[in-house]
Order: structure tokens, then sequence, then C-alpha cells
């Protein structure tokens, strides 16, 4: 019988990004105007037989009026194919229906990992976002999405600073 690969360098690299660790968390919604700044929580550790990276993010908001419905909570579950020889994963979360589709790398070393992730927004046309985390030492992660549009313009919309809890 076949045996696939075991966990390894991809997954040991992977690891970087896990740990328990509390965020800042910054939403542009309009350019040129400041962010929203709100605290989250950021979970993610090796999981089913040290494959995958089980994610888990939260901001929950507090009562701050009309932002308490904008408390966000969100799954991923991201793994290396050896096949494919890339990150592929899997993100849903309570903003949207819809399940989003990532493929990722790290740089050579090992310290910074983008993301794209495709998937609908919310009138259902396609929506492309580029993650990139950087390794910041042992106990910080940075994290800056961008909305990438139409003849690839760039939009950043959110920006996350994890420090190990």
């Amino acid at each position: 019988m076949y045996e696939f690969p075991k966990p390894g360098k991809e997954q040991e690299t992977l690891e970087k990004l896990g740990g328990d660790w509390r965020s800042e968390v910054k939403f542009y919604y309009a350019p040129g105007a400041p962010p929203m700044v709100r605290p989250g929580t950021y979970r993610a550790e090796l999981d089913l037989g040290g494959y995958f990276l089980r994610r888990e993010f939260r901001v929950d908001l507090d009562d701050a009026g009309d932002f308490k419905a904008l408390a966000f909570h969100g799954y991923g579950l991201t793994g290396y194919d050896p096949f494919q020889r890339k990150y592929l994963g899997v993100w849903a979360d309570s903003g949207s229906p819809a399940v989003y589709l990532t493929e990722a790398c790290f740089n050579a070393e090992g310290d910074v990992f983008t993301e794209t992730s495709r998937g609908p927004d919310p009138t259902g046309k396609p929506l492309v976002l580029r993650m990139v985390t950087k390794v910041l030492g042992r106990d910080r992660l940075s994290l800056k999405m961008v909305r990438i549009g139409e003849g690839g313009a760039e939009t950043l919309i959110t920006e996350m600073d994890h420090l190990r809890i």
C-alpha cells in the first residue's frame, strides 16, 4: 500500500505561524480615512497528523454602538500539497456564506508567507485578496491584506499585528 509523505520541513515552516496571539487589527474602509482599530485573537496549531495548520481568528467588538454588528470570527485550514508543491487551504468566516480557497508560499528564508485567496464578493463577483504574513521573531507576526482589483490595482483593507500570549 502506498504511503503519503510524512510531515516534514514544509510543516515545520508552517508551524512558525502557530501559537496563541493577541492582535491589534486595523480595518481600512475608505481611502484616506483613518482605520478602525480593534483588538482580536489569533490561534493556530498543526493538526490532523501534523499536516495542516488549523487557524482561528476572532475580533470581538465591545459595546461600541454600531460597531457591535462588526464582530468577526473565522476558521482556516492550510497544508502543504507535495504533489502541487505549494500550500493550499480553505477559509470561512462570519462575514460571508462563501468558502474561500487559498494558495500560498513561503519565501526562501521561511519568514514571509504570501497567500492568495479567491471567492465571491458580496455581489457574487470574483474577489481576490493577497495576505502577506511576516514572521518578526518568535513572538510577533504582522499581516497585511490587500484587495486585488481590475487591472491589478491594490487596495489595503486590513493590517494585523499579532503578539504571542
